[in-house]
């Protein structure tokens, strides 16, 4: 098959993909297929105010009667507030950077780069550092936890991997991150979403404490079967206590060089 060939039959199936999309009711934009009645606008045209930095201070350990503060590492891979260990920051101009409802912050350099979370006031008053960016939705036109989940979407860390290529190292400024093309619907849609998708992740939550409790029941029971304080009915008797070479016998794994590596054959542990 020749070029021109080959040009002809992908411009066939791209104009096949934009006919199906129609149909469907949906439209193609920089955002990806979204409904028809959706707009696409950049991030920073449905903010209360320009993306802005966080203070740049010290961390000092935790204490009752200073500010607790967000770094970068105190956000978890899912976005919540996960600290450890919890710290404060001693600044005059810390009750200057204090998150509010409906704020959220993103990473803007290093590995974490994209990575990004939703005040929550559960978590306590809380300033946030340097390394973050706080964005603030115009909740009439925004809701915040829409916007929460979006940049947890595959479509948003693809828009985030883009920009780090461009700039040649991992790192996204406010100007950038106001640059985001966000789909959005009417905002009773997003609520109705944002709602949804809430739900859910409560349901996980719960999923998630009953799953960690049924690991600490089989922790203790581990704890209690293998030590012999707990023993199983019909068995009885002394245990022996013997050296683990005693048991078996040992043996030294090959050593395999990186040119010896082959993506075939028998798999390598």
């Amino acid at each position: 098959m020749g070029i021109d060939e080959a040009v002809m039959r992908s411009e066939s199936a791209s104009n096949a993909d934009v006919v199906s999309v129609a149909l469907l009711g949906n439209k193609q934009t920089e955002a990806g297929v979204i409904p028809k009645d959706w707009n696409v606008c950049p991030l920073r045209t449905h903010l209360k105010r320009s993306p802005s930095y966080g203070i740049n201070a010290a961390a000092v350990p935790f204490d009752d009667l200073l500010p607790a503060y967000l770094r970068i590492t105190d956000i978890s891979e899912n976005g919540r507030f996960v600290p450890a260990p919890r710290v404060s920051v001693r600044h005059l101009l810390a009750p200057s950077y204090f998150l509010s409802a409906g704020d959220l912050v993103f990473a803007r350099t290093g590995a974490s780069v994209g990575k990004s979370y939703l005040y929550d006031p559960c978590d306590g008053p809380l300033v946030f550092a340097g390394f973050l960016i706080r964005v603030q939705p115009d909740p009439k036109r925004l809701e915040p936890v829409f916007l929460k989940y979006y940049v947890q979407s595959q479509r948003y860390w693809d828009w985030v991997r883009t920009m780090s290529i461009r700039s040649g190292q991992p790192g996204i400024n406010g100007q950038e991150y106001g640059s985001l093309s966000v789909p959005v619907p009417e905002i009773a849609e997003q609520r109705a979403i944002a709602i949804a998708l809430a739900d859910v992740d409560r349901l996980l939550g719960a999923l998630e404490r009953l799953l960690a409790k049924k690991r600490a029941v089989k922790l203790g029971a581990m704890q209690k079967l293998l030590t012999g304080r707990k023993r199983l009915p019909g068995f009885g008797g002394e245990w022996e206590v013997k050296r683990l070479g005693e048991l078996g016998q040992f043996a030294k794994g090959k050593g395999i060089k990186k040119d010896e590596v082959v993506s075939e054959g028998i798999p390598c542990i």
